[in-house]
C-alpha cells in the first residue's frame, strides 16, 4: 500500500483557499498539485469545520498551539470570508 505524502499546514491552506477563491474545480486543483480529490475535499471540510477557532481569544501563555494558530490566522480569516460568501 502506498504511503501518503506529508503536506504542511501552509500548503493545505493554500490549496483550499485557491479552491474557494477561484473558478477552478476541485478536480483541476487536485490534478495540478498531484493531490487526491478525496484529500482536498477532506482539507476543505476541516477548514470549514474549524474556521471559527480563528476567533477564539487566546491566553497570554506560551502555548505552542496558540503560536501555530496565530501564524495561520490570516489565512483562516481569508478563507472564512470566502466561505461566508458562499
Amino acid at each position: 500500500m502506498k504511503k501518503h505524502k506529508p503536506y504542511s499546514a501552509d500548503y493545505k491552506a493554500k490549496l483550499v483557499i485557491e479552491l474557494l477563491e477561484t473558478d477552478k474545480t476541485l478536480k483541476d486543483i487536485a490534478n495540478e498539485n498531484n493531490v487526491p480529490i478525496r484529500t482536498l475535499t477532506m482539507w476543505k471540510q476541516q477548514l470549514v469545520e474549524n474556521a471559527a477557532n480563528v476567533f477564539i481569544k487566546r491566553s497570554a501563555t506560551n502555548d505552542p498551539v496558540c503560536d501555530v494558530n496565530e501564524k495561520h490566522e490570516e489565512e483562516l480569516k481569508k478563507a472564512q470570508a470566502v466561505i461566508s460568501k458562499q
